[in-house]
């Protein structure tokens, strides 16, 4: 009998929060701290959960907290690190400015265990900070980061990837992927 893989979850909190002009992730947003909706709608759904961001108050969240080894190269950093701190294989990789993604989401993101990214998509676009990852995508990242190319999109095409069709999944809410950058949109949501 085979045994169900198992899963980390790392949530991605070292952005520079510019247009929002206040550091995001502890910020309250309906009741609770941005990055909780986050860790709330993860938990379920691993064996363990880190944060990557340099903010010493994610501390006090109770999870492991890691600063990415590389700076100013985006997100990708931040994947490599979640990637080297799991503790598992497959490791579901979120932002912590996303507070409507949901558990069924999480779920879809198991399929093709094969994938070295498992990518949600819609309308064209993609969503690569609310994915699954395996460490196998290490060396990619790692390369793509040396050689000064950033795109997490071109370093997605370079790994063994499939995107995951949204539209193939009505239940899904249309503002799944609703990211809080900026105070208009901070205030649309709350």
């Amino acid at each position: 009998m085979n045994e169900s893989p198992k899963y980390s979850a790392a949530i991605l909190a070292g952005g520079k929060s510019s247009r929002l002009g206040r550091p995001k992730a502890l910020s309250q947003f309906r009741g609770k701290a941005l990055i909780q909706w986050v860790i709330d709608v993860l938990r379920p759904h691993c064996d363990d959960l880190i944060i990557i961001g340099s903010d010493p108050g994610l501390k006090a969240l109770g999870y492991p907290l890691f600063a990415d080894s590389y700076q100013n190269t985006g997100p990708l950093a931040g994947i490599r690190e979640a990637l080297l701190h799991c503790q598992n294989e497959q490791c579901f990789v979120m932002a912590c400015d996303m507070p409507f993604l949901s558990g069924r989401l999480i779920d879809l993101l198991k399929i093709h265990p094969e994938a070295d990214a498992l990518v949600p998509r819609h309308d064209k676009h993609i969503e690569p900070l609310a994915a699954r990852y395996s460490r196998k995508a290490v060396p990619v990242i790692e390369s793509q980061i040396l050689a000064g190319e950033f795109k997490l999109q071109k370093a997605i095409e370079k790994m063994n990837y499939h995107y995951l069709q949204l539209e193939d999944y009505e239940e899904l809410p249309g503002h799944l992927f609703v990211n809080l950058n900026t105070l208009r949109e901070w205030k649309k949501w709350q």
